[in-house]
């Protein structure tokens, strides 16, 4: 439809107004075309009113138990989402008033996932159960995979049953002494690279005190993201990114590392957004088609890694501790044939669990240390 856009609404207008003369066979082809694509937006709008009346249906069929469970305000068909929404901003200080405010584990229904339900755990008793106990009984489901499925594909972090066991398999012999000393010594490199940056920041501050000019200033938090970027890749892909090395420079960062916090963002903004999957197919709105055009960028940048090391192992080379080349080891000697969508799945799964997190907890920690001058003393 996008590729023959023009030509489908030239045609659907003769349709209506004017018959050529004499009709060719694409001419018939494409008399049909709006017809067939009104059915098709039909057909989808229905399976939508379909689903609202199940959401409805699911409103007045809850789970006895969430009658009694704590939480914030719900509302009619729509649950606890309207309320979600209203905090996007500031969802983690939120849920975190609530969880202290009820003390267990609280939630509510949740128009979003198959089950309509949202829970929050906060005891310990209810994590270990899911997560260790019980957790075959607790599978991401369709709606997850769904969700992030751009991003996160089939890796480790939606993935269930004997496919996560796989990916945990060969997650767990990760941690050799001979990728944890690269790693180090890659964080080290990293290190000495934001120790110049703040050097060159304060030499650069001394030269205009006492002027009219603007102090300099570093967004550590963006420094952060991008050596916790540069060290994950490492670990997950085998290769030198250094988005450090471009803070600052008009390119900004490296297309792969901006095509993956664009999509990061660009996912998250389906929350609170009930339409997303029609709005997927029909690719409307500008965040669907910016997600598929990221989403084409993160698959091209993976695949020439990809494919680069593909050669490597064919050819016999000196190999490396990193992560895709563990799957790659794996899939040649158990004989299971994976795709580039597959371990592209893998790499960018290793790369939040391994940026994300630890830049996030570097940033606040610096941003605490800052309102601490004495605790500054101390260290």
């Amino acid at each position: 439809v996008g590729s023959n856009c023009g030509s489908i609404i030239h045609h659907f207008t003769s349709f209506f107004w004017q018959a050529p003369r004499n009709p060719s066979v694409n001419d018939i082809m494409f008399e049909n075309q709006p017809i067939q694509l009104l059915s098709t937006v039909g057909l989808l709008v229905a399976f939508y009113g379909i689903k609202v009346l199940y959401d409805v249906y699911c409103w007045f069929k809850l789970h006895p138990s969430l009658a009694s469970l704590p939480g914030p305000r719900r509302y009619p068909i729509l649950g606890i989402l309207p309320y979600m929404a209203q905090h996007a901003e500031d969802w983690p200080e939120e849920s975190i008033r609530l969880s202290n405010k009820f003390g267990k584990t609280w939630g509510g229904p949740y128009p979003v996932n198959k089950v309509n339900t949202c829970l929050f755990m906060v005891d310990e008793a209810s994590i270990r159960h899911v997560l260790s106990e019980n957790s075959n009984n607790y599978e991401k489901g369709d709606g997850s995979r769904s969700f992030f499925r751009e991003l996160l594909g089939n890796g480790i972090f939606l993935s269930d049953g004997d496919q996560w066991f796989v990916h945990r398999k060969i997650m767990s012999k990760m941690f050799s002494r001979n990728l944890l000393r690269r790693t180090s010594e890659v964080i080290q490199m990293k290190l000495e690279q934001i120790a110049s940056l703040l050097l060159n920041a304060m030499e650069t501050e001394e030269q205009y005190v006492g002027s009219a000019e603007p102090r300099i200033s570093l967004d550590l938090q963006d420094i952060f993201f991008r050596m916790t970027f540069d060290v994950t890749s490492f670990v997950a892909l085998g290769c030198e990114i250094d988005s450090i090395g471009t803070y600052g420079a008009e390119g900004g960062q490296h297309p792969f590392a901006e095509a993956f916090g664009q999509m990061q963002e660009a996912i998250l903004q389906r929350f609170g957004d009930p339409f997303y999957k029609l709005k997927r197919v029909l690719q409307i709105g500008s965040r669907e088609r910016r997600i598929t055009v990221l989403s084409r960028t993160l698959a091209d940048h993976a695949a020439s890694i990809i494919n680069d090391r593909r050669r490597t192992i064919e050819d016999g080379s000196e190999l490396g501790p990193d992560i895709l080349t563990r799957y790659l080891e794996y899939s040649k000697r158990n004989n299971v044939p994976m795709s580039n969508e597959e371990l592209k799945d893998v790499v960018t799964n290793v790369l939040i669990a391994g940026r994300d997190a630890t830049a996030c907890l570097l940033t606040w920690s610096f941003y605490e240390l800052s309102k601490r001058p004495d605790v500054i003393d101390k260290i």
